[in-house]
């Protein structure tokens, strides 16, 4: 004779498995490192150019205001400065289209990004960009760091001389691809890790005449 359960303590259900997510298909695969291979590079591009262009406009108005300061106060300003005013006042408009150029790149690669991953069958293709352009910021300062030693090194050959003008041209030239390989190859590797991150789970079977139900 079966000894009845305390009270409050029925028998225990069934448990039940969290749900499986299902791997990505070959589509979403291919789709997620296209997407990162295209929006990636093209969102790196912009940025940089955005950031170049801050820069050397912070660089220029420092001189330029420098360079003002010095005529209105009745001080001779340095010929240098008074050249760098003189560009300031007459081709500011350069920088502010690059910037606007930096920006509609940076857009292009966002829009693509989304689009891609939502035309491959990744269904969370806005979280999937922003979750991988996290990544990538991190991973490329990391891949930046990296490649800044052989270019200081090329920056230094001429000095010691040590090496000639085409050298140095090809020299750069190499680093520049090598550059734009690893932000490929970081966009790519960021999306595919995303996509397989923020895939979504299986649709649960409430059919009660299925046997997994």
């Amino acid at each position: 004779m079966s000894t009845p359960a305390p009270y409050g303590y029925g028998p225990a259900g069934p448990v039940q498995a969290p749900p499986r997510r299902p791997p990505l298909s070959v589509g979403q695969k291919r789709g997620a490192m296209i997407a990162g291979g295209v929006g990636y590079t093209l969102m790196s591009l912009g940025f940089g150019t955005v950031f170049a262009v801050v820069i050397v406009t912070v660089v220029f108005g420092v001189m330029g205001f420098i360079g003002a300061s010095l005529a209105r106060s009745g001080g001779a300003a340095d010929d240098f400065v008074q050249t760098v005013t003189d560009i300031v006042q007459s081709y500011w408009w350069i920088a502010l289209v690059v910037a606007i150029l930096g920006v509609a790149l940076w857009l292009a690669g966002y829009f693509a990004s989304v689009r891609i991953l939502k035309s491959s069958g990744n269904s969370r293709a806005t979280a999937i960009t922003w979750a991988a352009l996290g990544i990538g910021i991190v991973a490329g300062w990391v891949a930046s760091t990296v490649l800044s030693i052989p270019g200081n090194m090329l920056t230094v050959m001429p000095s010691r001389g040590e090496g000639e003008l085409p050298a140095l041209f090809v020299g750069g030239g190499l680093l520049v691809l090598a550059s734009l390989a690893v932000t490929v190859a970081i966009g790519v590797f960021a999306w595919w890790w995303m996509a397989h991150a923020l895939r979504p789970a299986a649709p649960i079977d409430t059919d009660p005449s299925s046997p997994t139900a």
